[in-house]
């Protein structure tokens, strides 16, 4: 089934950053009540997000959730670049969510035997249906070359991998990632898209409205589980 632009059902404009990352705060909330899996992206969006729920929120509003990534680079937890660093250091250190609720990646094995870590860590805490994960919720991004997750414009074949997790290359640095894949992406109950900023628009309007078919963010699932936040500056051309 796919949502009709002019409808806008899964399509949440705020007036600025703040609303969209504030009701995003919220939506996590709600899903603590009954606890849920979370797998988050990396990028500066979700560092509002971050702070939000360190300065709005309470410790208990987010305590049954269990926290995994998207995405990571494949370098250690102390770097500026780790997704789960980032985290970390706003979340983790300022005691709002507890270590034991966090399933980084990190460079700490080869990135082989990280992966496989990961998948059986995924495999023993994340509810599976149709044969692979599939998580309460999944907060994506959108890249200015329209890539998501860590899947990348020049490498579509990697799209079809029927694993839970493979290893990519960013296409500019050549830094190694681990992402999940697009099906374990699609088989979620729930995605957000959580994009801010006029610099997004254009790329929004490729994925939503021409669902241009050489972004990876394009084959990403078109149905009622898909939500897209958004403030006023990113949704100009939709």
């Amino acid at each position: 089934m796919n949502y009709k632009i002019k409808d806008m059902d899964n399509i949440k404009i705020y007036k600025d950053n703040y609303q969209v990352c504030y009701n995003l705060a919220k939506e996590l909330k709600r899903l603590n009540q009954r606890g849920a899996t979370v797998a988050l992206s990396g990028g500066s969006s979700p560092l509002l997000l971050f702070n939000i729920m360190k300065d709005d929120f309470k410790p208990s509003d987010f305590d049954k959730i269990k926290f995994f990534w998207v995405d990571e680079r494949f370098v250690e937890k102390q770097s500026e670049e780790s997704n789960f660093g980032n985290f970390s250091r706003i979340l983790i250190d300022n005691n709002v969510i507890s270590k034991k609720q966090v399933f980084p990646m990190y460079k700490n094995l080869s990135i082989d035997e990280t992966i496989r870590n990961m998948e059986s860590k995924i495999s023993d805490n994340v509810q599976f249906s149709n044969g692979l994960p599939s998580f309460d919720l999944i907060i994506l991004g959108l890249g200015d070359d329209g890539h998501t997750a860590s899947l990348f414009p020049d490498n579509l074949k990697a799209l079809d991998s029927i694993d839970i997790l493979i290893k990519t290359k960013h296409p500019i640095s050549k830094q190694n990632r681990i992402t999940l894949t697009k099906n374990v992406i699609n088989n979620s109950k729930k995605i957000v898209f959580l994009c801010l900023g006029e610099n997004k628009a254009y790329k929004i309007k490729q994925v939503l409205i021409e669902q241009d078919k050489t972004l990876p963010a394009s084959y990403i699932k078109r149905d009622e589980t898909v939500y897209w936040y958004l403030d006023r500056t990113a949704a100009i051309l939709i």
